[in-house]
């Protein structure tokens, strides 16, 4: 087994290969890890220098020294096997940085695109969850191999250790499924309030149409109405009967030309007298008639144009009416639809989160066994 110490190895595997020959083990794991950590590099096609920063051995270093400072008595060997998962979780997350934030791994032509990040989002979930899988099941590989060599106190140690990484793996896939849940139902807010923003929008043209269309209605019929008006006021004007004058004033005229006949000027002035006081009152009475006949046919027209403006006006509310009706019934659609699809949005979060908290230890326990 210490001999093949370039194949995929187990903790026992390189446990043994350490006291063998440490300086070999040791180089051949790091060997291990860097081919590991630059086949991830190439198939995410990360550039040469982005490798050789994540490489730095100072680096390393430090992240190991934070992470497993209470298992260097459990030999080299476990070590460098974290450093090769943390190298390749700093690698990943290395070049999901500097492709989210650098223009030189941008396209020239276009910015990424919405499925562009939900894509580097996944493959940085699925890394870290390949880098804590490394660590759970290194941890539960030497905890087997101190028991089975009656290294009780490092089990424990690695039993303590690997206790607490299922703890934090399981609050951060639960802090996850709680991230991922809000950004959801922060999804269908913002997609709810589009949409209602693009039904008023729509509505409000569609009711300002139907306004635009009154006006001009209205505006047709008061000059349709004006013009009538006065083609009708000239009508009655040349349609009026002439004046015609009582017998009696014609009696009397007669009676006027007989005395001027006969010279009898002082009866006749008497008789021109009542005359002229007749005509004139007939004159007046005709034209006080006239008027007042006049007055009222136009007021007939105008009452017929105004029942024709009114019956436009009920038109022009009924459809109004109808426009806010189906308004109403369309938003209540809009709402009643957004209650949907959040209710079970909210059902689906709620089984997806009593899921995990019954099946998410048996889910890292199952990695483990893998």
């Amino acid at each position: 087994m210490a001999g093949s110490c370039c194949r995929p190895s187990t903790m026992l595997d390189l446990g043994q290969g350490y006291r063998s020959g440490e300086k070999q083990n040791q180089a051949c794991c790091i060997s291990r890890s860097v081919i590991r950590s630059k086949n991830i590099i190439a198939t995410l096609k990360i550039r040469e220098e982005t490798i050789e920063h994540v490489l730095n051995a100072a680096m390393v270093t430090k992240v190991a020294n934070d992470i497993v400072p209470e298992l260097e008595c459990c030999g080299g060997a476990l070590v460098l096997s974290l450093l090769a998962a943390i190298a390749t979780l700093l690698l990943a997350t290395e070049w999901l940085v500097s492709h989210g934030s650098d223009n030189r791994y941008r396209s020239s032509t276009k910015p990424p695109d919405v499925h562009s990040k939900n894509i580097l989002a996944f493959m940085s979930e699925d890394i870290e969850d390949a880098a804590v899988v490394d660590f759970l099941r290194i941890l539960d590989e030497h905890q087997k191999m101190c028991e089975r060599q009656g290294k009780y106190v490092e089990a424990q140690v690695a039993k303590n250790r690997l206790q607490e990484l299922k703890f934090h793996e399981k609050t951060r896939r639960k802090e996850a499924i709680r991230s991922r849940q809000i950004a959801e139902r922060l999804g269908v807010e913002e997609a709810h309030m589009l949409e209602l923003s693009q039904f008023k929008e729509a509505w409000d043209r569609k009711i300002q149409d139907y306004q635009d269309n009154v006006e001009r209605l209205e505006g047709n019929i008061k000059e349709k109405h004006q013009n009538e008006l006065l083609a009708y006021q000239e009508k009655l004007t040349d349609s009026q009967p002439k004046l015609k004058y009582s017998k009696d004033l014609l009696n009397l005229r007669r009676i006027e030309e007989r005395l001027v006949r006969a010279k009898d000027y002082t009866e006749a002035h008497k008789i021109k007298s009542k005359a002229d006081a007749l005509e004139t009152w007939e004159m007046t009475k005709w034209q006080q008639d006239k008027m007042q006949g006049l007055v009222q046919k136009e007021f007939n027209f105008k009452t017929r144009q105004k029942q024709d403006t009114e019956a436009l006006q009920k038109r022009v509310k009924a459809g109004r009416g109808e426009l806010d009706k189906q308004r109403q019934v369309d938003l209540e659609r809009l709402l009643q639809r957004y209650q949907n699809v959040k209710a079970e949005l909210q059902q689906q979060q709620n089984l997806e989160r009593v899921r995990f908290e019954r099946f998410a230890p048996l889910s890292i326990q199952s990695t483990l066994k893998k």
